[in-house]
C-alpha cells in the first residue's frame, strides 16, 4: 500500500522551523536515497523522512513503502 505524503502535515508536525521549500527538498533527497537503494525493478523499500536526515528507520511520521516504478515519475 502506498501512503501519500502530505507535505503540509509534515511541515506542521516537525520540530524544526522548516519552510515549505525545505520540506520539499527533504522529500526529494529522501526519494533520491530510496531510488539509489533499489537494486532492480519491482523491489520496494521501507523508508522514512526522519527530522532532516535520510535513512531506513521508523519515525514520528511513520513508514512508507514506495515501489520502484513509482519513483520513475520523479525527475532525478
Amino acid at each position: 500500500m502506498i501512503r501519500l505524503v502530505d507535505v503540509d502535515q509534515i511541515q506542521q508536525r516537525n520540530t524544526h522551523s522548516w519552510t515549505l521549500d525545505a520540506c520539499l527538498d527533504q522529500l526529494y533527497e529522501t526519494l533520491s536515497f530510496v531510488k539509489s537503494q533499489m537494486p532492480r525493478d519491482g523491489v520496494s523499500l521501507k523508508f522514512t523522512a526522519v527530522h532532516g536526515t535520510t535513512y531506513v528507520s521508523p519515525s514520528f511520521y511513520g513508514d512508507y513503502i514506495v515501489p520502484a516504478n513509482f519513483l520513475r515519475i520523479f525527475p532525478f
